[in-house]
């Protein structure tokens, strides 16, 4: 029971390891949305971030609405 505490407290220190990478990665210009979410002051779980991510991934996905009159005629 004592070790899941443990594997938290190391992903915590991992996660703030990575962050200076993150930020040097997460250009403004460029991703100005994980920029935001990543100057909040805040403890980021790893779930948090995979949730995050995915978000982003899937609405990228999301095919934009196609205009009335474009539908093809068979």
């Amino acid at each position: 029971m004592e070790r899941r505490p443990m594997i938290a407290a190391g992903i915590r220190e991992w996660l703030h390891a990575q962050e200076p990478a993150l930020r040097a990665i997460a250009r403004p210009d460029r991703y100005p949305v994980v920029t935001r979410y990543l100057s909040q002051e805040r403890d980021f779980s790893l779930d948090e971030l995979f949730e995050f991510g995915l978000r982003r991934m899937l609405d990228g996905l999301t095919a934009p609405d196609r205009p009335s009159g474009s539908a093809r005629s068979g």
